[in-house]
């Protein structure tokens, strides 16, 4: 299905993104000929500002 609506995989990257509220990055998908779709989602790490509980 990816190799005939290559439009898809642009919108599920879009939907990751909105979702998880940070930049991803397709780095690979079977629309451009990949075996496989493989997204890069980046760690989100708390800041000590953010983090709740102890001070």
């Amino acid at each position: 299905m990816a190799a005939e609506f290559p439009q898809l995989c642009e919108a599920e990257t879009r939907a990751f993104s909105e979702l998880l509220g940070t930049h991803v990055q397709r780095l690979a998908t079977i629309a451009h000929g990949d075996g496989v779709c493989t997204t890069f989602v980046p760690q989100i790490v708390a800041s000590p500002t953010t983090k709740k509980g102890r001070s």
